[in-house]
This record gives C-alpha cells, sequence and structure tokens, in this order.
C-alpha cells in the first residue's frame, strides 16, 4: 500500500525541484561621454532664444530596459538588459 503512494510523491517532488531553480541576471549599461568637450578660444555667439516644449515619449522609455526594434514597427525591449 505504502508502494503506490511513494512513485506519485517522488514525482511531485521532483516536479517542484525542478522548477527551483536560479533567475538570469540583469546586466546593465551605462553610456558615457568620450572625453570632456572644450569650446574654442573663442566660441560663436547666437542672439537666437529657443522655446522647447514638454517632451513626450512611449511609456517603454520610462522604463529601464533597452528597447530595440528588429523589423522597424515593432519595438520591443530586452527582459534582463538595462
Amino acid at each position: 500500500m505504502k508502494q503506490r503512494h511513494i512513485l506519485p510523491a517522488v514525482i511531485l517532488f521532483l516536479g517542484m525541484l525542478n522548477g527551483c531553480g536560479a533567475a538570469r541576471p540583469s546586466k546593465y549599461y551605462q553610456l558615457s561621454v568620450p572625453g570632456e568637450s572644450t569650446l574654442g578660444t573663442d566660441p560663436a555667439h547666437y542672439s537666437v532664444t529657443l522655446l522647447l516644449g514638454p517632451i513626450t515619449t512611449s511609456n517603454l522609455y520610462r522604463d529601464d530596459h533597452i528597447v530595440y526594434t528588429s523589423e522597424g514597427q515593432v519595438i520591443s525591449v530586452y527582459e534582463y538588459h538595462r
């Protein structure tokens, strides 16, 4: 009688143990400017005033995931790359 219950219990235990894997680690990237930009000795001055409005973008760019496109129309994000 006990042998009938042992095999399903072992199979259930192995199935639960199979789901206990490690998650993929996230990879983080940082963009940096190569060196400092220096202005010339006499930079040109323009009498221009710029008026900028509020910048809006897709909700995809508000998260820290890297956004990419593969077919020009479909935008996706990398799940484990930031």
